[in-house]
């Protein structure tokens, strides 16, 4: 618990939350605006691909830049992005097809700059932790995530019925600006060596390459690739059509969509501890 990582904890466990309130608010929101399972599938459709597309890339752009000033950069731009968008559904609830354009709007830019965070991110915490924490940081890292993921989703879908899409995607963006503060603050190592710049696209474009030759070549890996997006393939629906089958199906409140999504977290947290106890 050096300060360098308790401030990256902190800021982006609170982010964790916003996070589920975004995701719950949006899911509801367009399903109440449009009953459309289809928008919503184009909507999860169209937010994924700047991570199929741009995620090699962030990770090799990260090699070369400030993890810091990528994460602080990062959470800024979402964050605007988010309170924009909750802005404007509190300020014109009934321009429908604005509203709309602005939710896939905002959403791919989100993933778009997530392509770049995640990477940053993950890379930056082994490097303000000694390396014989590195292990325990990842363990505290992923429990907190997951408590944050299931507190999130477990008030969520109450907090929708209570206060509305609008005041959600507020929370979602505030806690986004203090991620980015409680992140400006933290001292990171510098880089181990800076390219020359007109080298560098060339180099990049090398480790992205040689990343995929990486994964292709070793056996046991490239059978995880497929697997995780054989069972992403088919989990995903499922998620997104939970609002669907709590509301039509069930009869019952937007609340119980979270505590769905709880217990869906529950069920992960049980299978990071199952899985960290056994010895395969």
């Amino acid at each position: 618990m050096n300060r360098n990582f308790l401030l990256l904890w902190l800021g982006q466990s609170a982010s964790q939350l916003g996070i589920q309130a975004y995701i719950i608010a949006t899911v509801f929101w367009l399903k109440d605006a449009t009953d459309s399972a289809s928008l919503m599938g184009l909507l999860q459709m169209l937010s994924s691909l700047p991570s199929v597309l741009l995620g090699p890339i962030g990770g090799a752009f990260v090699d070369r830049h400030s993890r810091r000033g990528v994460i602080v950069f990062s959470d800024l731009l979402r964050g605007a992005s988010v309170l924009c968008l909750g802005g404007l559904l509190f300020v014109a609830p009934k321009a429908l097809n604005l509203a709309l354009v602005s939710l896939f709007v905002v959403s791919i830019l989100v993933n778009i700059t997530s392509s770049f965070f995640t990477p940053a991110l993950y890379a930056l915490g082994p490097d303000i932790v000694p390396r014989h924490k590195i292990v325990t940081s990842n363990s505290l890292w992923q429990l907190s995530f997951q408590l944050a993921m299931f507190i999130g989703q477990a008030v969520g879908g109450t907090l929708y019925r209570l206060l509305g899409a609008p005041a959600l995607l507020f929370a979602n963006g505030l806690t986004y600006l203090a991620a980015a503060g409680s992140a400006l603050f933290i001292k990171e190592p510098p880089l181990i060596k800076k390219l020359a710049r007109k080298n560098q696209f060339r180099q990049m474009k090398e480790d992205i390459l040689q990343s995929f030759r990486y994964a292709w070549g070793q056996t046991g890996l490239r059978e995880l690739v497929f697997l995780s997006a054989f069972l992403a393939f088919f989990a995903t629906p499922i998620i997104m059509l939970l609002p669907f089958y709590v509301e039509d199906i069930l009869k019952v409140q937007p609340d119980w969509y979270g505590f769905m999504l709880s217990a869906y977290g529950v069920g992960s947290l049980a299978g990071y501890l199952f899985s960290g106890s056994i010895a395969l």
